[in-house]
């Protein structure tokens, strides 16, 4: 798991090299997702890849600051703030 994440912050480059937990030297197409042997690096490119930040409580920042800002700001005011 430390392996995956690790390839991941990296962008999910299949040539990135990075020191794996076992103390190895690996590229990222060398590390696989579970048990299937997809690579855990496939990108060759940081562009390749689309990378999202997750809230457990499923709201977006912009739904926070539709909820957080004045009342008095409009759409458009709301909007800047994001």
């Amino acid at each position: 798991l430390t392996d995956r994440i690790q390839i991941s912050l990296a962008g999910n480059l299949r040539d990135f090299e990075l020191e794996c937990a076992d103390g190895q030297t690996r590229r990222g197409g060398d590390l696989t997702i579970g048990g299937d042997g997809e690579p855990s690096g496939y990108a060759g490119q940081p562009a390749e890849t689309v990378n999202y930040v997750s809230a457990h409580d499923n709201e977006t920042l912009f739904d926070t600051f539709m909820l957080k800002a004045s009342p008095a700001a409009d759409l458009a005011e709301r909007c800047r703030m994001n």
